[in-house]
């Protein structure tokens, strides 16, 4: 089966708490299925991907092994992004270099500056904020 509208929708959910759960079908699942609680995928879902099962506030949890795994950042609609969409069917490899120390100190420190922000009880992305705390950080560590 290679997805198409009318192939019925295999997911995976591990919890009953869990809001999202784990595509199954071979292929995925094209835009415009129709998901068993009736939310409609906008979108092609590929084979192994998580789906949200419910409509996702911007700033809440996602959960899957009922846990929170991370945060839902834009809703009702997607954001809009000025870079092209990452395809990894068209990709045939990856390629990474290490990053030079001016990049290194500035990703780690974006990563803890990111944790501060999870561990907060009401997660709720403030995006001026949280840039001008990220340039702060940025220019300590280009000073130092």
């Amino acid at each position: 089966m290679s997805g198409t509208a009318a192939a019925r929708p295999i997911t995976i959910r591990m919890y009953p708490a869990d809001n999202v759960a784990i595509v199954a079908n071979d292929g995925g699942l094209p835009a415009g299925t129709v998901l068993p609680d009736g939310l409609v995928l906008r979108e092609h879902v590929p084979q192994g991907h998580k789906v949200a099962l419910v409509a996702l506030a911007a700033g809440e949890a996602v959960r899957r092994y009922d846990v929170a795994i991370g945060y839902a950042l834009h809703w009702p609609e997607r954001r809009a992004l000025p870079v092209e969409r990452l395809d990894f069917a068209r990709l045939s490899r990856l390629d990474f270099e290490a990053p030079d120390e001016m990049h290194r100190v500035a990703t780690v420190d974006l990563l803890s500056l990111l944790e501060d922000y999870l561990r907060t009880d009401e997660f709720r992305p403030d995006r001026e904020a949280f840039r001008e705390q990220w340039e702060s950080r940025l220019g300590d560590a280009q000073t130092s």
